[in-house]
């Protein structure tokens, strides 16, 4: 892969963890979400014994994850 294709990809993960993380905000803030149920969820399925944590798409959830443990800093709004 060139520079260029990492990069979008880059792009691409971020900005899918940051629309995501900011939906959840939303749902626990209208009520449709208990705080931390997402999360709690998401670590379930990131944790199980058959996920294959080398994938892109489990290194992405892994991301989301921690913007929304606020492992990481929040995206600029």
């Amino acid at each position: 892969m060139d520079d260029q294709t990492i990069q979008a990809i880059g792009y691409t993960a971020n900005a899918t963890a940051t629309t995501f993380s900011l939906l959840v905000r939303c749902l626990e803030s209208k009520g449709a979400l208990k705080e931390g149920e997402f999360e709690a969820r998401l670590r379930a399925t990131i944790e199980h014994p058959d996920a294959a944590r080398s994938r892109l798409d489990y290194l992405q959830l892994q991301t989301l994850l921690e913007m929304l443990e606020n492992k990481i800093p929040k995206p600029i709004q």
